[in-house]
């Protein structure tokens, strides 16, 4: 959603507003390119798109399970491939962060497509390896017991996030 439908003003806000399709290639070029026009430098990708279609397996459309892919790992790749470019490129060692889920670990009842996805995504700490210098993190917004956390929860893990972008010397 536009920061528009959030109630956010955002000349006011100093918020810089760039609609992009992460699964569109061509959309991810043109965001990354966006950003290192307004910014001269990527230091921190957060890949948080999604999308979860669930139905038993007999009754799951191709359609739903690509869509899934799509969204929830082509874009991700897509994303951290074009923003790492930028990083490499001025010789930071940013950080990429996916937000994940449990069902990338465990799966869950009906979403295949979405827990396919979500295990595909499992790369994160492989990308370290092509990109040696820089970190990669996953955050999965579930606590422990599988349910959803809490907002609490959810700041502190942003707080962490933020302090170790800040220990890195990455603004």
């Amino acid at each position: 959603c536009s920061a528009k439908e959030l109630g956010i003003d955002a000349d006011a806000s100093g918020l810089l507003e760039l609609p992009a399709d992460a699964t569109d290639e061509q959309s991810v070029i043109a965001l990354a390119a966006a950003v290192d026009r307004a910014f001269g430098q990527t230091n921190l990708l957060v890949y948080s798109a999604g999308i979860a279609k669930a139905a038993p397996i007999t009754d799951f459309p191709l359609g739903d399970f690509d869509r899934s892919l799509q969204v929830n790992l082509v874009g991700y790749f897509l994303c951290a491939r074009e923003f790492s470019r930028l990083m490499i490129r001025d010789g930071i060692a940013g950080r990429i962060i996916q937000i994940n889920s449990k069902s990338g670990k465990v799966g869950s009842k009906h979403n295949s497509g979405y827990s396919a996805a979500k295990f595909g995504g499992s790369w994160t700490p492989k990308l370290a390896l092509d990109l040696s210098g820089g970190t990669q993190m996953i955050l999965s917004p579930e606590s422990t017991d599988g349910g959803s956390i809490s907002s609490d929860q959810l700041d502190q893990a942003v707080e962490i996030i933020r302090q170790r972008v800040d220990g890195a010397g990455v603004s």
